[in-house]
């Protein structure tokens, strides 16, 4: 108790309880290391503001966990009765327990089944600057509950960095609380580093020098697993670590070595963390902290299609929070390894995941509970194309129907707790009876390779292997006859770790549809046959054999990568497509890639190929061909074509070349162009004359009904233009666009007429040298007075000089100027 006792929040809780008593909602800003997240709930329970359960949200396992376990000890309390938690695969607390820590993955589960609630009375929503999607969801299905079934349900939103204002106004009947900061000053340093160097090197580089001249522990943000590995190697294997305590800390790592990272020591401690370390937990002894400015945020990656943690640079507030950690104990340090000009064009906030990501898990999620993801209100309004991508998507795993209800299919793929594409691929394992196998392959695609690429050949016992997911599957064979022997795996070059984490995560997707884990790989055709169903829309068909590529489903051109197994195959099913730089050239590669036969894809897809027939024009032969195609999306699986096409089929083929500009006919000339620009320029300025333009469409009929006049490209390119064209307009339309915008004009000096320009569409050019002007007493017009003509004003050697839409004015106005310019450069010509 006397810990929580030394907590602001506790100091300043008079402040809380006057707003928790005036509203039902509460808005908590409060800084880092203020206790909002230990000693909020401990407080409004033991002083007797609430009486029922208080749950409390947090964006990660770790501290979900841990802030259970300080709690517990600061409060004397037992852990899992009277304080718990719950995460994946994990639950600490008894039916007596009244405050639980919760992911906010689990929170969203009791929330979209609200009953699972029970007699909780407050749901505190922590660390909401994270903005992750599941809080974002939390928040809006809370409130919805609240304002239709749970009017005793009260909200609690907290961070050390929040708008507040746009919460109060979006959260009814809230008010906000902001605690004072009481941490120490910290000094800011920033350190632009070498281009193309990596982040993990830029943080050995400068550790000695602050080790060396700065007392206490040094956290050090990264924004992986990979880079944190990195510079934990690197810093041990340098001389002048010997002495320090060098930990990693990251979400993946097991419950015992998050807590020995965080554990107090003797020796000089070094924590190397992803963003886990930015908020919630408590690290003793930190005074300098090292800060890549970089974190994975969950974003969709429109190259392989799926939510991927991508790294990106943090937040203005997210570096606050981060440097903040330096100043707990007394004055700190923090270096950012960016320059200070581009932390100001950072964002101040960061951006909330629901509007970067793929939403169809979410929208599957609230279907399955009877509601749609339109009847939502969220902080920040989600697209329309955003939701429309999610339903599309949905629907081609048969999740939804066109009535966007849930079949049978998609209320099992609901019920289990992954993304739609793994739920669908699961339950059409269990149909086919090999979900041992696709739950393998899942899991080995989701962590880092078992096996180096180049190395998959080797474990397939014949010639021509035809794919890379069946050698990796042989190669976990191998490893698993090894009993994952980190030795005699390393011989023949399996990673028998990774091995063993694919294995735990086939075990969990099993469980999830009822089947207990035993690998029996299938025969090569049923485990492809089962590709097929569970991914159809990543099935891709060679267009070039010389160069391996293919395009696929969605019309994407992808490159079979170098290291894969494949010879030739006409139809492939890559798992993953990656971004690479080939040639200077960035280009999608595919990545675990199985050959296909043609057979089989029409076996699944049955009834899903379409067959279409359309007149195309072949530019090799010049000839017009019907082409009949058998497709799936942009998949094409066939293409026949016959030269057996009707006249007016023939037609059709050669006016569509024309109009995408594939063929020329020899006589679409300046004039048949100056006809097509006067009837534009009438209807768009004049549309009371009853001219109409030519558009597409009309000039795509003209052209078919012209092409009938000749059996050949030969005949048809040599046709006369003009006068067809001049017949498709009325008599009483040619006689508007002779006298209304004539294709000449003079000017009565007794020279040729002038040629008008209508190019321009928005104004039409006469073009006349100046000594041919001065005799002009009006301005020239057309469309019987009402337009006059733009006079472009030629020096003598034909340039223009001037522009006028009233030659009285240029007389009067600039003239004078260009005659003294003019006569000097031109004294032989008359000047008047």
């Amino acid at each position: 108790m006397e810990l929580i006792k030394n907590l602001p929040v506790f100091q300043e809780f008079e402040k809380i309880k006057q707003k928790w008593d005036e509203k039902s909602h509460l808005i908590l800003k409060s800084p880092t290391g203020s206790g909002k997240s230990i000693a909020l709930p401990y407080l409004l329970k033991t002083l007797g503001l609430v009486s029922g359960k208080i749950l409390v949200a947090q964006p990660r396992r770790i501290a979900a966990r841990l802030l259970a376990k300080q709690l517990a000890v600061m409060a004397n309390w037992q852990e899992g009765k009277q304080v718990g938690y719950q995460v994946r695969f994990e639950k600490k607390y008894c039916e007596k327990t009244e405050i639980i820590y919760a992911t906010d993955g689990i929170v969203l589960n009791k929330l979209l089944d609200y009953e699972t609630l029970g007699d909780v009375e407050v749901l505190i929503l922590d660390e909401f600057h994270e903005r992750s999607a599941q809080l974002d969801l939390c928040l809006a299905l809370a409130l919805k509950l609240w304002e239709n079934k749970r009017r005793k349900l009260r909200l609690v939103v907290t961070s050390a960095t929040l708008d507040i204002d746009k919460l109060a106004r979006h959260i009814p009947d809230s008010a906000w609380v902001e605690l004072s900061d009481r941490s120490y000053p910290v000094e800011v340093e920033y350190r632009t580093p070498k281009k193309d160097y990596p982040a993990w090197k830029s943080v050995v580089e400068v550790m000695p020098t602050l080790l060396q001249k700065m007392e206490g522990d040094i956290l050090v943000f990264m924004d992986g697993a990979y880079e944190i590995s990195h510079a934990v190697n690197s810093i041990l294997s340098s001389t002048w670590s010997r002495g320090l305590e060098v930990r990693p800390l990251y979400g993946d790592l097991s419950p015992e070595k998050q807590d020995l990272a965080l554990s107090n020591t003797e020796k000089r401690k070094i924590i190397i963390s992803t963003n886990i370390a930015e908020t919630s937990l408590t690290i003793e002894g930190i005074k300098i902290v090292i800060d890549t400015g970089k974190a994975k945020k969950m974003r969709y990656d429109s190259v392989r299609g799926v939510n991927a943690l991508l790294s990106e640079p943090i937040s203005k507030s997210s570096a606050d929070q981060r440097a903040g950690r330096a100043g707990r104990l007394g004055p700190g340090f923090c270096l950012r390894i960016w320059s200070e000009s581009e932390h100001e064009t950072r964002p101040e906030f960061d951006i909330p995941e629901i509007l970067s990501i793929d939403l169809c898990e979410i929208y599957l999620n609230l279907a399955g509970v009877g509601l749609s993801l339109e009847q939502i209100t969220f902080i920040e309004p989600i697209s329309e194309n955003s939701i429309c991508a999610a339903k599309e998507k949905l629907k081609s795993l048969g999740a939804i129907n066109s009535e966007e209800n849930l079949p049978e299919h998609g209320i099992k793929m609901s019920e289990l707790p992954t993304h739609p594409s793994w739920a669908h691929a699961l339950l059409i394992a269990k149909r086919k009876n090999i979900v041992p196998s696709i739950a393998l392959i899942l899991a080995m695609l989701e962590g880092r390779p078992i096996v180096r690429p180049d190395m998959l050949e080797d474990f397939f016992p014949l010639r021509s292997p035809r794919s890379d997911i069946y050698c990796l599957l042989l190669a976990f064979e191998e490893g698993e006859r090894r009993s994952f022997s980190i030795q005699d795996c390393k011989k023949i070059g399996v990673h028998a770790g990774r091995c063993r984490e694919a294995e735990q995560l086939a075990r969990e997707l099993c469980n999830l549809v009822g089947v207990g884990y035993r690998l029996e790989l299938p025969d090569y055709r049923s485990l492809a046959e089962a590709l097929i169903l569970c991914f159809p829309n990543k099935i891709a068909h060679l267009v070039s054999d010389g160069r391996n590529i293919y395009e696929d489903f969605a019309g994407r051109r992808l490159h079979l990568s170098k290291h894969s197994v494949l010879g030739s195959e006409k139809f492939v099913l890559p798992l993953q497509v990656v971004e690479k730089k080939i040639k200077n050239r960035i280009v999608l590669q595919m990545e675990w890639t199985s050959g296909l036969d043609e057979e089989w894809i029409r076996n699944i897809l049955g009834s899903k190929i379409i067959t279409s027939t359309n007149i195309v024009w072949d530019p090799l032969s010049r000839k017009v061909m019907k082409r009949k195609t058998e497709s799936w999306g942009k998949l094409i699986l066939s293409i026949s074509e016959s030269e057996d096409v009707s006249k007016k089929d023939r037609a059709k083929g050669y006016a569509g070349a024309l109009v995408r500009g594939d063929l020329k006919l020899k006589n679409w000339n300046a004039r048949v162009e100056n006809f097509l620009n006067r009837q534009s320029f009438l209807a768009a300025n004049y549309p009371e004359l009853g001219i109409v333009e030519m558009d597409n469409d009309t000039q795509n009929l003209f052209l078919e009904e012209l092409c009938q006049s000749g059996s050949s490209w030969k005949e048809i390119r040599n046709l006369e233009v003009y006068e067809p064209l001049l017949n498709c307009c009325s008599k009483e339309e040619r006689e508007t666009l002779e006298h209304a915008t004539p294709e000449t004009f003079d000017l009565g000096m007794g020279k040729r007429p002038y040629t008008l320009d209508y190019s321009q569409k928005k104004e039409v050019v006469l073009r006349a040298i100046l000594q041919d002007l001065y005799d002009v007493k009006t301005h020239p017009t057309i469309v019987f007075g009402k337009y006059p003509l733009v006079v472009e004003i030629l020096a003598p050697n034909r340039r223009p000089v001037q522009r006028t839409s009233n030659l009285l004015s240029f007389w009067e106005g600039s003239y004078p100027e260009v005659r003294k310019d003019l006569a000097g450069r031109y004294p032989k010509h008359e000047w008047r």
